[in-house]
């Protein structure tokens, strides 16, 4: 009993500090797909660095709290995605081999980020 409380605790408390630190955390969909997000916010997407599961399908949610209107641009991904200012929009993402991919906003190219799928 008291491992279980602990346990739930220790999870809790990592959740909390996953975004304060840069780190996604997984949080698994309806479909047991696992869901990720990226936000853009004073010309910057955190993670800089997302890390995704290898060769498992995923969810990926832009959130833009920029100012400005943002074209979110991966080759691998896909399609450019346009979001005006506090739009979202969750993306399905294929499965992906191990490496590290690139992803920008097209309006503001300056500024790189990586989805690293291990």
């Amino acid at each position: 009993m008291l491992k279980s409380r602990l346990a739930t605790a220790l999870l809790s408390i990592t959740l909390l500090l996953c975004p304060a630190i840069g780190i996604a955390a997984e949080a698994p969909s309806k479909d047991n797909r696992p869901s990720f997000e990226v936000v853009k916010k004073k010309h910057w997407f955190k993670p800089l660095e997302l890390i995704v599961p290898a060769y498992k399908k995923f969810k990926l949610t832009v959130k833009n709290r920029s100012d400005d209107t943002i074209a979110f641009d991966s080759p691998v991904i896909g399609n450019t995605h346009g979001l005006d200012h506090g739009e979202d929009e969750t993306i399905e993402v294929n499965a992906l081999p191990p490496g590290t991919y690139e992803y920008e906003d097209a309006f503001d190219t300056d500024n790189k980020a990586f989805i690293t799928a291990k």
